[in-house]
């Protein structure tokens, strides 16, 4: 049974309290360990941090989070809120690929960090689920192995250059 919860608004200086209360609360209702937990609190702000960032893209007034649950997994849909209706027609194909690309590499930690990451309708929505039944240590810990191989990488890339 899905079960989706109130949309929480947020503007453009993301009250990070409010964000980290909604999501709290909804891996409280559901028995969220701590340790994946803390893996959702971080990758839902990163996606929301990047929405921010990408604001140039788009004439988004804030950002609208909502968040289900359905057979165990725990999804987050982020929304660009915006004045202007059917925005993403007015784009041509370029336009709408170029921005797929900088939407990529802003959320390239979410994706290795969710179970699945999916854009919705629109490039200006986001579908962020993470499979709360099947997850334990092992799995966060091999999210975070993950993390720290992309971070170190990172360091490698910035010093050869």
């Amino acid at each position: 049974m899905k079960k989706t919860y109130k949309e929480v608004l947020l503007d453009d200086r993301l009250n990070e309290e409010v964000l980290g209360n909604y999501i709290q609360g909804l891996c409280d209702l559901h028995t969220v360990g701590r340790e994946l937990t803390g893996t959702i609190l971080f990758t839902v702000a990163e996606a929301a941090e990047a929405f921010v960032r990408l604001k140039g893209e788009f004439s988004f007034n804030g950002i609208g989070i909502t968040g289900e649950f359905e057979n165990g997994t725990l999804s987050f849909i982020l929304r660009g809120i915006s004045n202007i209706v059917n925005e993403m027609e007015s784009r041509d194909e370029i336009d709408l690929g170029l921005i797929g690309l900088k939407y990529e590499r802003e959320l390239f930690i979410v994706s290795k960090l969710a179970d699945k990451i999916e854009f919705l309708n629109d490039i200006g929505s986001l579908k962020i689920s993470f499979s709360c039944g099947a997850m334990d240590y092992a799995g966060v810990n091999r999210r975070i192995l993950q993390l720290r191989e992309y971070w170190n990488d990172q360091v490698v890339m910035q010093g050869t250059e």
